[in-house]
């Protein structure tokens, strides 16, 4: 987060920046637009805030760990919005977004892992057959707005620290990240205090993380980080605040299984849109009431190489849970995890002989389904059926 230049970036409606090489998008803003003689109706924009690298453990209205950042901003957006507390990303950053703009899970829109434009594994980005949110809006008057962040230089960690530091992760400074964050939240205060109130009583601010926590912020009892498939690398803040949650709906959370891809439909959804991506479903029924049943009884997440598939078996690792339980499927073992007992993911049932036989089955059905399949006796992983989407 230091040493960053925002820049501005105005886009045609209906082009999001950069197909094959993301930029790490900092917030995207939709907004309804009315031609001549159209009846007019109250604005409707949409704010989606995407944070880089941040972990439910790090914001203080999760209440995950004892001592988070302080973000007394998106704490208050918690307090007016809804917040969700079992929402996944994937664990790497271009997955997530592509994730984001296509409303289709990586095995789907062929984006696996972090884009590199230097590693032909992972040079390419979404092909230009993929229907981004920003396209789909596009012809129904919505005009659309990105504003990314500039890498710049790209070099290593002295570059950001000083030349004292090794440049060996464990040199980090976690202060450093907590003042990033904190510097994050602050700016995220002074956008919507700078909205002219009646445009903000009619925008949707959503405020989302493409991954967990970076392995320079995270302590414990987090465990996993950014690229692991733990916990720490792939639950997300996901917090919406506006005008579809009703007074009865704020400062509560929901206890329903989400994804990333989910904001694809939503926000289709709040401009009238019909959304056809198969992996997303819209959160606008638990704005309304967050107790609502859970649309999903399985939640599915993946990163995988090369980038444009079919995934290599020996780099491809998924994670399937349900309301308590938790299946990793690596390339070389499974582990399962019972959530609602142990959070922090520290005891594998698999390896302690205490699996729930019924529980494991139809946790492993749901991988075979949406993203592999594995052999069921051995338990060791082998390459999946490719999805017409990645092969190219």
């Amino acid at each position: 987060m230091a040493r960053e230049r925002d820049r501005v970036a105005r886009k045609p409606p209906g082009e999001w920046p950069l197909r094959r090489s993301f930029p790490l998008a900092a917030a995207w803003l939709a907004t309804l637009t009315l031609g001549c003689g159209e009846t007019p109706v109250p604005p409707e924009s949409v704010l989606l805030l995407i944070a880089d690298d941040v972990g439910v453990d790090r914001i203080g209205a999760y209440e995950t760990h004892p001592d988070p950042s302080t973000t007394p901003n998106l704490d208050a957006l918690a307090a007016r919005g809804v917040r969700f507390d079992r929402a996944w990303a994937t664990p790497m950053c271009s997955p997530s977004r592509a994730a984001m703009l296509t409303g289709r899970l990586p095995s789907r829109n062929g984006v696996g892992a972090a884009i590199h434009l230097g590693r032909p594994d992972q040079a390419r980005g979404l092909e230009l057959d993929q229907t981004t949110l920003a396209q789909l809006l596009a012809g129904r008057g919505v005009e659309t707005f990105a504003v990314g962040r500039w890498h710049m230089a790209g070099g290593p960690p002295p570059s950001l620290h000083g030349a004292k530091l090794s440049g060996n992760p464990r040199d980090t400074p976690r202060a450093h990240y907590d003042a990033g964050l904190e510097a994050l939240d602050r700016e995220i205060g002074r956008l919507l205090a700078a909205i002219d109130p009646d445009v903000l009583r009619h925008t949707t601010v959503i405020f989302v993380a493409d991954n967990g926590t970076s392995q320079h912020g995270t302590r414990p009892p987090t465990h996993g980080q950014k690229r692991s498939l733990y916990e720490g690398g792939i639950r997300v803040p996901l917090i919406v605040a506006g005008p579809q949650v009703p007074p009865a709906s704020q400062g509560r959370a929901s206890e329903s299984l989400v994804h990333v891809t989910d904001l694809f439909a939503t926000i289709a959804e709040l401009f009238g849109v019909q959304s056809e991506a198969e992996d997303s479903q819209s959160l606008l029924p638990y704005l309304a009431n967050p107790a609502t049943p859970s649309a999903r009884s399985v939640l599915y997440t993946e990163r995988f190489l090369p980038n444009g598939g079919p995934p290599d078996p020996e780099r491809h690792f998924r994670a399937a849970r349900d309301a308590r339980y938790k299946l990793l499927v690596l390339p070389d073992q499974r582990e399962f995890y019972d959530l609602e007992t142990d959070p922090h993911e520290r005891h594998d049932l698999i390896a302690e002989g205490t699996a729930p036989a019924a529980a494991l089955a139809r946790l492993e059905r749901a991988v075979v389904t949406r993203g592999g399949t594995f052999d069921q006796g051995t338990g060791e992983a082998k390459e999946r059926a490719t999805p017409s989407a990645i092969t190219r």
